[in-house]
Formats: C-alpha cells, sequence, structure tokens
C-alpha cells in the first residue's frame, strides 16, 4: 500500500494506491470513505493497479466551506488521475461514487475505459424523492450528526456489522465538522444526471443489491439510458453490497472488467 496526499483543484486529496496492472478507481460512496473499499482490496490488488481515494470533503482529504456538487468531484477525479499520469483508467462506483463516475464517464469519455455503477442513481429529479430528500434532511438534522452517524453505520450494515466501525470512522470527520456533512448532503439532494445517462460510450455494469429494491428502478433506468449497458443483481445483499456479499460483487467486478479489456 502508498498512501499520497495530493493537491487537486486547490484542494488536498488522500489517496491510497496498491497492487499492480491496469488502473481502476474505486469511488466510495457519501459520507464515508475509501476505507469502505475494504473487503475488495486483496482480491482486486492482485489484477490491477487500485487507486482509492477519499472524495473532497471526506476522510482525511480536505473539507471546504464551499458547497460541493457531483461534477465538482467528477473533475477533482479527472485531475487525480492527471496528477498519477494515468491518461485512462477502469471507474467502479458505489452509490454516491457511481453518480461521480457517471459524471466523469459522460464528460470525460476518453479517460474512462469502462464503468461500473454499483448500488447508485442518478439523481433525485422527481417530486416525490425531492420531497423524499428535504424530509430527510430535516429529520437528520434534528437528531444531529452523530445519531445520524450510529443509525447509518446499524442500517446500511445489518448484514455485515463488520462494517460499522468502518463506517462510523467515515463519518468521524462531519461530526467533528456538521457543516461539510450538509455540503456533502447538498451534492447528493440537488445532483440530477439523468440526461448525461445517453453521453455514456463506454462498457458499463450497473449493479444492484437483490434486497434493496429502492435502487432498482433507478439500475434499470440507467441500463436503457445508457448505450449498451447491462444489468446484474448481487444476491443476498443490501445497499452495501460489497460488504453483504462479498464474493458475489468482487466475481462481478473482475468477469466484467476481464470481458471489456
Amino acid at each position: 500500500m502508498a498512501m499520497q496526499r495530493l493537491s487537486i483543484n486547490g484542494t488536498a486529496i488522500d489517496c491510497e494506491r496498491y497492487g499492480q496492472g491496469e488502473p481502476l478507481l474505486l469511488l466510495h460512496g457519501a459520507g464515508v470513505s475509501g476505507a469502505s473499499w475494504e473487503p475488495q482490496i486483496k482480491t482486486l490488488a492482485d489484477r490491477f493497479n487500485l487507486i482509492v481515494p477519499d472524495i473532497r470533503g471526506h476522510g482525511g482529504s480536505a473539507q471546504h466551506a464551499e458547497p460541493y456538487s457531483i461534477p465538482q468531484f467528477a473533475d477533482d477525479m479527472i485531475a487525480l488521475l492527471d496528477a498519477l499520469g494515468i491518461e485512462g483508467a477502469l471507474v467502479c462506483g458505489h452509490s454516491m461514487g457511481g453518480a461521480v463516475a457517471q459524471q466523469m464517464a459522460a464528460r470525460y469519455p476518453t479517460r474512462v475505459k469502462a464503468l461500473i455503477i454499483a448500488e447508485s442513481n442518478f439523481g433525485f429529479d422527481n417530486p416525490f424523492m425531492q420531497a423524499m430528500m428535504s424530509f430527510s434532511g430535516w429529520l437528520s438534522r434534528m437528531i444531529g450528526i452523530k445519531r445520524l452517524a450510529s443509525m447509518t453505520a446499524r442500517q446500511l450494515a445489518n448484514r455485515s456489522p463488520q462494517a460499522v466501525p468502518v463506517i462510523e470512522a467515515g463519518f468521524a470527520p462531519h461530526i467533528a465538522n456538521p457543516e461539510n456533512f450538509w455540503n456533502v448532503y447538498q451534492a447528493n439532494s440537488q445532483y440530477s444526471g439523468r440526461a448525461e445517462l445517453s453521453r455514456i460510450q463506454c462498457p458499463t455494469l450497473v449493479l444492484i443489491a437483490q434486497n434493496n429494491r429502492a435502487t432498482h428502478g433507478y439500475g434499470r433506468t440507467m441500463v436503457q439510458l445508457i448505450p449498451g449497458a447491462r444489468l446484474e443483481i448481487i444476491p443476498n445483499a443490501g445497499h452495501l453490497l460489497n460488504w453483504d456479499n462479498t464474493p458475489a460483487f468482487n466475481q462481478a467486478v473482475l468477469r466484467f472488467f476481464d470481458e471489456v479489456k
């Protein structure tokens, strides 16, 4: 493992590197950090040059008072590849990381060689989901970030209790600086990427978890809108599918990227 701190677009980004081979960028979800990829590191590092950053405002990377956005996160990741001297990479994003990966592929088509979007969405662009996000934001502010972190960890990791300390550690910087968390929350709640899905031209695999029906509609719509994309369901898993069914998730990643080489 090699840890690097790089200056990217005027901010400090922490990034861990593992293994040798074709570059594979792993993008984590909202509120956590690159440590959420722990179950994948050993298996994937045998085949790939893994690039595992903490996205701006997350983990050990710098926080900022200014609002964040999903396109900004995508721009950061392209600049990160530039800083590492990598022209093109495979990209796998989970949850918010999947939205960031979508933006990278749509806006920088020559830089993303193949794409996996896992348990993600393309924005909350209908009135019902917007209302739900507003209510969720209000409720989260009422209970506070510390309590929210504990509840989130136990809900997401109800099938994988070993992930609880990883999620709680990921939320620690947000507990120390709640406004940073709300910047992240706003970046997700205001994201609208449906119109750009048709611009994704690289081979794309959309992964959804069997037991999290909340993402099934998004996954199927993405497969319809992204040219040539295909869908795979990870069995016996919830939103944290890379922990809940690690063997199935890892095999899906290896199989897809082997097929598109």
